[in-house]
């Protein structure tokens, strides 16, 4: 349920913004790693996917629970500057 709520949460927002957290995914395995904390993601734990360029190439960073949150509430907090959520 709480990963359906996020997908649906971040469905309507990605396009403001072109380089922040894109998916909630179900990590397959255990070999990804939080780009911010640098904790190791489990499998099976919910992980949030943000797409960036690398070079040309169309690359793929992590973030663990906690760490997604942060940046969730951070970008809630900057947008309600320009917004009225009421």
């Amino acid at each position: 349920m709480e990963l359906l709520f996020l997908r649906f949460l971040f469905g309507y927002i990605k396009e403001l913004n072109k380089s922040m957290i894109k998916d909630f995914e179900k990590a397959p395995s255990a070999r990804s790693s939080c780009i911010s904390c640098k904790k190791a993601i489990e499998k099976g734990e919910v992980r949030a996917v943000e797409d960036y360029m690398f070079g040309r190439y169309l690359a793929k960073r992590y973030y663990c629970l906690d760490c997604s949150k942060k940046l969730i509430k951070d970008f809630l907090e900057e947008a309600g500057k320009y917004i009225d959520f009421k």
